[in-house]
């Protein structure tokens, strides 16, 4: 620390040696000072761009006093051209404010350089100059298939052992995915009516058939003698066909279009025992399964 002299206000006080200024007043007064004398260093005389007079401003000033008084100057529009930066050729025109610059302004591409450039873009692409040919090589054109050939192929990749269930890592995935999509809801479990193979409430059905069994269904089984009357066989889970009414048919006569879940105890108990009763008047066949399928279209 030593003893110096302030340079704005000149009086003493103690300092370091690089220290000009005694207080924080001092140095406001000295920043503003140097920075008028920057400002005045950096003007320069300049054109206004609204007007024709000329001004003392600063790089980046472009109008003059009066011109930045008014926030709209009143200026003549007239109509300027617009050159391609590319070809320099004149392509368009504009209405633009008058200015003391060029009538001729610089603008993006004209159409026709920018469809060369498109053009020459095209041909280095398709050419072996194209960077990702260079670095992958060609690829081999795919044909495009008609959607009776897609049809083809996908049958012809799903049959046999190409079918990709066939493997059982593939066929887990797909189940525990598929279990996954239920759980989250992704996939929306449809039950009931809204199922497409809903053909009404099967349990209290069940129920009618099983007591439909030794009234009607085994007598029949034991007519035929345990076999498929039409095509012999004994070992395949066989079935009981209704000749002339269907099972459907006769329960459906004593519903009265109500649904089985709607009814009563009592009036269910009155339904099975009349589509038992109507039995007796209806005779059937044996089949086995695939045999019932190909005289029964709505047996699935």
């Amino acid at each position: 620390m030593e003893n110096k002299k302030c340079v704005i206000c000149e009086s003493d006080f103690i300092g370091t040696k690089a220290s000009k200024i005694c207080s924080k007043e001092c140095r406001r007064v000295l920043s503003s000072k140097i920075a008028s004398k920057n400002y005045k260093k950096r003007k320069e005389e300049k054109q206004c761009l609204y007007c024709p007079s000329v001004f003392i401003g600063t790089k980046n000033q472009k109008l003059c006093e009066n011109c930045c008084s008014t926030r709209r100057p009143k200026l003549q529009k007239v109509v300027k051209k617009i050159k391609c930066h590319q070809c320099n050729d004149v392509y368009s025109e504009i209405e633009k404010f008058k200015t003391n610059g060029d009538e001729v302004i610089l603008g993006p591409t004209c159409p026709k350089c920018k469809e060369e450039n498109k053009n020459k873009l095209i041909e280095r692409m398709r050419s072996d100059d194209n960077p990702s040919i260079i670095t992958y090589g060609r690829c081999i054109p795919i044909k495009r298939m008609t959607p009776e050939e897609f049809s083809i192929f996908q049958s012809e990749r799903m049959t046999g052992n190409n079918n990709p269930m066939k493997n059982s890592e593939t066929a887990a995935k797909v189940s525990v995915t598929i279990r996954e999509n239920y759980a989250s809801g992704k996939i929306k479990k449809i039950t009931g009516n809204e199922h497409w193979l809903w053909k009404g409430n099967r349990d209290k059905n069940q129920v009618i058939r099983a007591l439909l069994y030794p009234v009607w269904t085994k007598p029949i089984l034991i007519r035929d003698g345990f076999k498929c009357v039409m095509c012999g066989e004994k070992k395949r889970r066989l079935e009981v066909h209704h000749l002339t009414r269907s099972f459907n048919d006769v329960v459906l006569q004593y519903l009265n279009g109500r649904k089985m879940c709607d009814l009563t105890y009592k009036e269910f108990k009155f339904v099975s025992n009349a589509v038992i009763e109507e039995h007796k008047n209806i005779d059937g066949i044996t089949c086995c399964v695939d045999c019932h399928k190909d005289i029964d279209p709505h047996r699935h």
